[in-house]
């Protein structure tokens, strides 16, 4: 069919999906709510596994410039301050894995995906609109109603990706398929600007674990910041 495979979100995800269908010939359409695509969130951890993937989607020389490869990952204890154990990365990863260990915000990784999504040619992003109501015909193409401000289009499409966030409206339409539930745990994050940090804290990633917490964090923006992530338990 010459209709276009529909992405709701322009996140890290729907970026990706885009990128992969139209590699593979596939016109597409990606809708997201946000008016704009303003930074969210903090630090990422690409293995090499998601490296490649990102080598592929012909992004990852372009995200390397903003990302940072840690020279190993120590992981120590909350309680006693002691280094429980270390595992090297930096040229070993690569060797081994043929892409490297890479943390970088997440932000940069969004940006990236989205200008190459711009210029690849099969891909049209629309932004400020959101998919509200999904239907189907009998002979299998789906239909989408998009609001954008007061508008409410009708738009056909040969498939429909659900990339829109951990409250996606899209996954409510697939029967079977639940909401995400809360686990009790909560993320609280934080970046710092690298002076005001150890420096050989920003040459590794850390993780420190406690009974009830752990805290993780790594170097980004090139080096510049330091993110911070702490989870706990609790109750909302």
């Amino acid at each position: 069919m010459d209709l276009p495979v529909i992405i709701a979100g322009a996140g890290i995800g729907g970026l990706s999906a885009a990128l992969a269908l139209g590699a593979r010939g596939h016109d597409v359409l990606v809708i997201e709510k946000a008016d704009e695509l303003a930074e969210v969130g903090a630090g990422l951890q690409l293995s090499p596994n998601a490296c490649r993937v990102l080598d592929d989607l012909g992004v990852l020389d372009r995200l390397m410039p903003h990302a940072v490869a840690p020279r190993s990952i120590r992981i120590g204890s909350g309680r006693t301050g002691r280094e429980i154990a270390s595992i090297g990365l930096g040229d070993r990863i690569t060797n081994r894995y043929g892409a490297p260990y890479l943390v970088i915000h997440r932000a940069d990784l969004q940006k990236t995906l989205f200008d190459r999504a711009v210029e690849q040619g099969r891909i049209e992003i629309r932004l400020g609109s959101e998919i509200i109501e999904v239907g189907d015909t009998p002979d299998g193409i789906v239909q989408c109603h998009v609001q954008t401000g007061d508008i409410l289009t009708q738009m056909p499409a040969k498939a429909l990706i659900g990339a829109d966030g951990v409250w996606s409206r899209i996954r409510g339409r697939v029967p079977g398929h639940k909401q995400a539930e809360y686990t009790g745990l909560t993320a609280y994050r934080a970046t710092l600007p690298a002076e005001r940090v150890d420096d050989d804290l920003l040459s590794r990633t850390g993780l420190w674990l406690g009974p009830n917490a752990h805290l993780v964090h790594y170097p980004i923006r090139a080096g510049r910041e330091f993110n911070l992530v702490a989870l706990v338990p609790e109750k909302w």
